[in-house]
């Protein structure tokens, strides 16, 4: 069976081949993503800036999020937010649900390790997501998010990304739902946590955010 060192090669040996066999996107999505299962995170950054300054390749959101992936997977969470930024401010790139989730867990990762950066990290992707390019966030993306807020006890951003999934159409999952009344009890709304439980179960929309009870 074949590992992402022998993917390495591989590539290698299509960097040396010669304009003949000049790497596209996919190529480099595939290196970097082999680079951070190797827990290279140098050589996975370092593929991500040569792709374009040396061989002409522009980053796509695929590539963004094949670093981010890669960064994150190799102990690298600030790194990989860093490239969420450089994505963000990309113009040629269409910040998709994909990307947006594969930052979030970076997010996730800053928050573990006690990180202080992890909620202004968290800041910034509520404030970017709006400028998603007429990308709306998918279930994946929505279950990450209220994970982080799981952890901080943030019930109310929970409950406001409940109702965003709601506007658009977003069935909420089990993890979602579960991490959303867990948000609630960490953020001592225990009556709230039992609302959403009790709705949940009948299959009706969570509450719409409100201030916390006394």
């Amino acid at each position: 069976r074949y590992g992402p060192l022998a993917a390495l090669v591989l590539f290698d040996e299509l960097l040396a081949a010669g304009p003949s066999l000049r790497p596209d996107a996919k190529a480099f999505t595939a290196a970097i993503g082999a680079a951070g299962k190797a827990g290279d995170p140098a050589l996975a950054r370092s593929l991500l800036g040569r792709m374009g300054e040396t061989h002409g390749v522009p980053p796509n959101a695929f590539v963004y999020s094949a670093a981010i992936r890669a960064l994150d997977r190799a102990g690298s969470a600030e790194a990989a937010w860093a490239v969420y930024m450089e994505a963000c401010d990309d113009p040629r790139v269409r910040i998709d649900s994909v990307l947006a989730t594969c930052a979030i867990l970076a997010c996730r990762t800053l928050g573990r390790r006690g990180v202080l950066n992890a909620e202004a990290a968290m800041a910034e992707i509520r404030a970017r997501r709006s400028a998603m390019r007429g990308a709306a966030p998918g279930q994946s993306a929505y279950a990450a998010l209220l994970i982080v807020y799981e952890r901080s006890g943030w019930w109310n951003e929970a409950l406001e990304t409940m109702a965003e999934m709601t506007a658009n159409r977003v069935p909420p999952s089990s993890v979602a739902l579960s991490a959303t009344i867990r948000a609630c009890q960490r953020g001592g709304q225990l009556k709230l946590s039992r609302d959403i439980l009790w709705l949940a179960a009948r299959g009706e929309i969570p509450p719409e955010p409100h201030p916390p009870s006394t």
